[in-house]
């Protein structure tokens, strides 16, 4: 038997991985010496297959053999076709949002080498039947008009040319699967001034992707995103956003837009996170899925010296009412533009995520062979946690809870592994070496800034994730990224009897005598710059003044300055 195997992105514990039981449902035990063999064939893509029992056992990297010539060298591409029809650009449909009942308009821009014979508008509301309509011509713009429709339905919508030698084309590319939508006004908009953000698919889509078998695929399903009710970016692509979050519904959406259509001119992809942690109630009001993490940035991006990105208070609008609310709008993140513009060497070193290893222990249905269920809450599945501490030196017990995020061609761990093996040494060992390997005031910086502002589910404070580590090419130290800080601000980090700094192997590094006075400087220095009153109180209000359905939270935060 022969199974291909098409990966939508790199592997990862939770998500693009192919699983199967051992013969007769065998138990791995530790302690056992085990031999795995199969064949395999490199066909296209990266060369590298990993493989590893449950739990993170026998970890190995296969580099595949490739062929020392690819694709079809001297001959025509495989890819050529001697007509492909007409091409189009500039797809608009108006009015954007229109409503119940209003006719909308779609034009597009249609050339072809042997003229264009003719254009249709096809349509369907709700992925009901699909109707057509002819579309007249006016200097190589093409302009249809498509029936009014009902209060929040969904008409999905391409259009299909023939040049002048019979040849068809559609676009979006692929007609009745592409991601060009509208929805009628639905009155979701926000009555504050934040940038609204409509997630807009076919409900099948919608369903499918929520569905427990599917959420924690990294494949992207088509739709369109519609910005302020303004500007619509057709057949782009979705998909749900993180990892351990897909489980629950506070997960938010990651965007892929087309390299003709970038996000406000610029991003290639953006993530809306909706997520933000129970806050209890104030007031009578409960706050949940706050949005402070705005906040936090703030600090650090006045503070300075400390990783951050400049993200927007939006409010983000499904066809599904209870995934409509407040939320961050994420741009650049980590990815090579962040990093071009943060460090002079064009943002060339390696990025990688400190992470727990998620295993999901129950199947949909409960039969062994069954799809996992990653549905279920953290309480409910298996992970691993692990200091930042030597595991040896394999790289390949490293590469599950330090995801490499970038430049994975390069799969190299060297760095991440030295400086794993020196947290692990004794405090007098680690004075002498940990200073050639991470940038010792960069990480009392953040872990300082950490400490302030109550970060509890992070390094060093409440768990061991949500941290990225990058290597600084020019001198190879590794310096510390912070990332996923909704949980902030809490109580019981912040305690009167809280300590300053955490533990893990992390705490013997903090308190070197040269690191300690670092971190009291820092200390010193954030609190002066942001994290105060006379600074940050009016921006708490004006943050929460934008979040929806919380108007009473600004007290609350203001308080904890």
């Amino acid at each position: 038997n022969v199974l291909r195997l098409v990966a939508e992105g790199p592997m990862y514990h939770c998500e693009n991985h192919a699983e199967t039981t051992l013969v007769g449902n065998r138990r791995i035990w530790d302690g056992r010496e085990y031999e795995i063999s199969f064949r395999a064939r490199w066909i296209a893509g990266s060369p590298q297959l990993h493989t590893r029992l449950t739990w993170n056992r026998l970890p190995r990297t296969t580099i595949l053999d490739m062929p020392t010539q690819h694709g079809t060298p001297g001959a025509r591409n495989s890819r050529y076709q001697p007509n492909i029809g007409p091409t189009f650009a500039g797809l608009q449909h108006a009015p954007i949002v229109p409503d119940e009942g209003q006719l909308v308009t779609v034009r597009v821009h249609a050339t072809d080498p042997n003229g264009v014979a003719a254009c249709r508008l096809w349509w369907s509301v709700d992925e009901a039947a699909w109707f057509s309509t002819s579309m007249s011509a006016s200097n190589a713009w093409y302009s249809g008009t498509l029936p009014g429709a009902g209060a929040g339905q969904i008409v999905n919508f391409y259009v299909e040319g023939v040049d002048g030698l019979g040849a068809t084309s559609c676009y979006p590319r692929t007609g009745r699967a592409g991601g060009a939508l509208y929805i009628v006004q639905d009155n979701q908009v926000s009555p504050l001034p934040v940038h609204n953000v409509r997630v807009i698919m076919r409900p099948s889509d919608f369903a499918a992707m929520l569905a427990k078998a599917n959420r924690t695929s990294d494949a992207y399903l088509p739709g369109t995103i519609v910005y302020d009710e303004a500007t619509a970016y057709y057949d782009v692509g979705v998909r749900l956003k993180g990892r351990s979050s897909r489980r629950n519904e506070s997960t938010g959406f990651r965007i892929s837009f087309k390299a003709d259509r970038l996000f406000r001119g610029v991003h290639a992809g953006v993530a809306i996170d909706r997520s933000g942690r129970w806050m209890g109630r104030f007031g009578g009001i409960d706050f949940n899925k706050s949005q402070e993490e705005i906040l936090v940035k703030h600090i650090a991006n006045r503070a300075g010296h400390i990783p951050s990105q400049y993200d927007d208070l939006i409010k983000v609008i499904s066809q599904d009412a209870s995934y409509s609310q407040s939320a961050l709008l994420l741009m650049g993140r980590y990815a090579r533009p962040y990093l071009q513009s943060l460090f002079d060497d064009d943002g060339d070193g390696s990025l990688y995520n400190f992470e727990l290893v998620y295993y999901s222990t129950t199947t949909l249905g409960g039969g062994v062979e069954g799809l996992k269920d990653a549905s279920q809450g953290a309480a409910l599945q298996g992970f691993l946690i692990i200091d930042v501490e030597d595991l040896g030196l394999d790289q390949e017990y490293y590469r599950m809870h330090f995801q490499q995020q970038n430049a994975r061609d390069r799969d190299d761990y060297s760095r991440i592994v030295d400086m794993a093996r020196a947290f692990s040494l004794t405090q007098a060992q680690a004075a002498a070496v940990i200073g050639d390997i991470i940038d010792e005031d960069a990480w009392m910086r953040l872990f300082a800034f950490h400490s302030l502002i109550g970060i509890f589910d992070t390094y060093n404070f409440g768990g061991n994730h949500n941290m990225y580590f990058y290597v600084r090419p020019k001198d190879r130290r590794v310096l510390p990224f912070p990332v996923d800080m909704d949980w902030a601000f809490d109580h019981q980090v912040r305690a009167t009897n809280a300590a300053l700094y955490g533990g893990y192997n992390l705490q013997k590094i903090i308190t070197l005598p040269r690191n300690l006075r670092r971190l009291y400087g820092h200390f010193l220095d954030i609190m002066a710059r942001s994290y105060n009153m006379p600074y940050m109180g009016s921006w708490c209000t004006n943050y929460f003044a934008l979040t929806e359905g919380y108007p009473a939270r600004a007290s609350c935060f203001t308080s904890n300055l």
